[in-house]
């Protein structure tokens, strides 16, 4: 997860997520997001593997369906009461569908633990 403001790249965070996995995450709780962030999230499958094969049994291809949903809460967070009103709202993220790289990051592209060609 590559995590923006008006200046470039924040910082980068790597998470790892198996076969029909969700993982939720809340900007509240990362300490240099501040509150009001305005900036924007890329969300990236770097390395995967599904398999795919033909009737015969040969490889056809890797296969991944990444989505995103986006939902944000006005007022107050999840898990606290509710405020009078609509406090919420989501919308679907949008797929990028070239190659996309950390503009803006000074230094090697960041490299995730357990991904090929990871060496610390």
């Amino acid at each position: 997860i590559f995590i923006y403001d008006q200046n470039g790249l924040l910082d980068f965070v790597c998470q790892k997520l198996h076969d029909r996995q969700v993982e939720y995450i809340d900007l509240a709780t990362w300490g240099y997001v501040p509150p009001n962030f305005l900036g924007s999230a890329v969300v990236s499958a770097t390395f995967w593997e599904h398999d795919v094969f033909d009737p015969s049994g040969n490889f056809a291809r890797n296969l991944v369906g990444l989505g995103g949903v986006v939902v944000e809460r006005i007022g107050a967070r999840q898990g606290e009461p509710d405020i009078p009103g609509d406090e919420s709202k989501a919308f679907e993220a949008v797929p990028v569908f070239d190659h996309f790289g950390p503009e803006g990051w000074l230094g090697e592209a960041p490299r995730c633990p357990g991904q090929p060609g990871w060496n610390p």
